[in-house]
């Protein structure tokens, strides 16, 4: 097996992962999408099926509502030190940063939002990298 092969067979287990977690963590969520294609969405991803075309519009359904809670559940920011890249401090090595201060259900869901787009990326890279090698199958064809 070779390092690309590797690296797309680790991405595509973290998506598997990732997926069965939402699915669990978010059953109700896919209940209340107003989509008659939700439901079989999670069942898909809570068995181990994160690659449907057709899920890519529930996950972003999912996202956006996952988002709104974190938004209704965000009671303001408070200002903290914070460790920082050296893009992002002029090499300082720490500066000020704004956090979000958040119930525990905004909280919750704030991880859960990560969680969906992690998930979704996840989803991408795995489907680009399979279109890729199609496309270079389909130009190496005399």
């Amino acid at each position: 097996m070779t390092k690309t092969d590797q690296a797309v067979l680790f991405r595509a287990t973290a998506a598997v992962r990732l997926g069965r977690a939402i699915a669990e963590t978010l059953a109700a969520e896919f209940g209340r999408l107003n989509m008659p294609t939700a439901n079989a969405a999670r069942r898909r991803l809570a068995d181990g099926e994160p690659f449907a075309a057709e899920d890519q519009v529930v996950l972003e359904a999912l996202l956006a509502a996952t988002e709104a809670v974190v938004a209704l559940e965000t009671r303001g920011t408070r200002t903290a030190f914070a460790a920082l890249s050296p893009v992002e401090d002029q090499d300082l090595g720490f500066g000020l940063v704004e956090v979000p201060l958040r119930s525990p259900r905004g909280e919750t869901m704030a991880e859960t939002a990560d969680t969906l787009r992690r998930l979704l990326l996840l989803r991408r890279s795995v489907i680009d990298h399979f279109a890729a090698e199609a496309a270079l199958r389909r130009l190496a064809r005399p």
